[in-house]
């Protein structure tokens, strides 16, 4: 599922939508299109702060994968097991 190209017009139209509903604060990676549009006072670029989401968002993906059949990864219930 994809929402445009990785530019900064695409991340633009994104963060124009978002803005109304998050303003504390934007935690984000060093990719130089965020600094470009993300006022500098809410904006904190770093791995630091990222590496937590990501990690996140990592486990939900491999736990998901289950639901695909072209994966690696396994159900471990013998009801989803038999289910094909």
């Amino acid at each position: 599922m994809g929402f445009g190209n990785r530019d900064a017009e695409t991340f633009k139209k994104l963060y124009e939508k978002i803005q109304r509903r998050v303003q504390k604060r934007y935690y984000t990676d060093k990719w130089d299109v965020y600094s470009q549009i993300i006022p500098k006072s809410i904006h904190v670029q770093g791995k630091q702060n990222t590496y937590k989401i990501e990690q996140n968002n990592s486990n939900i993906r491999h736990y998901l994968a289950r639901m695909k059949r072209q994966t690696k990864v396994v159900s471990k219930s013998i009801i989803m097991v038999d289910i094909n």
